[in-house]
């Protein structure tokens, strides 16, 4: 899964693992970004602003459909991730105020704000290993940096060294 502009937005395609039988998988026509595949493989989740603000969108891949998300209200919803046993997803939103890192289920309902802190947190990435700790983009401690936490938030360790900026992790 990829984002490609070569309909004149951002849209998620899909190809084989050798670039052949690229297909456009949204038409949304408006900015969507940052997919992410479920750790078997039937959904994707990603980033759109199809109805204006950034909103998190799931689908089935095979057949091809939308599932439902509920994404609460707030300016943004993005940076989707599954946990490796695929029954949530984490993602930043701004709900609280500032962006901060949530899980809910793959529906959207069971939301549960993971940190706190009064800083942007975002793109949170669950080790597929273990699924008990999260990599994330915070400006905790100034220019943004990569750190690692917990499921529930605890034990915060910043990861990248604080020199300019890091991110996507």
């Amino acid at each position: 899964y990829f984002i490609s502009d070569r309909t004149g937005t951002k849209e998620v395609w899909v190809m084989d693992a050798d670039g052949q039988n690229q297909k456009q998988l949204t038409k949304f026509r408006s900015i969507t970004i940052m997919p992410a595949v479920s750790p078997d493989g039937s959904r994707i989740a990603f980033t759109s602003y199809y109805r204006g603000n950034p909103a998190i969108f799931v689908f089935s891949v095979d057949p091809l459909r939308q599932l439902p998300f509920y994404n609460q209200v707030a300016s943004m919803n993005a940076t989707p991730d599954f946990t490796p046993d695929g029954k949530q997803i984490v993602f930043s939103s701004t709900a609280s105020g500032w962006a901060q890192i949530y899980v809910a289920n793959l529906n959207g309902s069971g939301l549960k704000r993971i940190s706190s802190t009064r800083a942007i947190e975002v793109e949170p990435k669950v080790n597929p290993k273990t699924g008990s700790e999260m990599v994330f983009v915070s400006g905790r401690s100034g220019p943004q940096q990569i750190y690692r936490m917990n499921m529930d938030g605890a034990n915060v360790e910043r990861l990248t060294p604080g020199e300019g900026e890091a991110s996507n992790p």
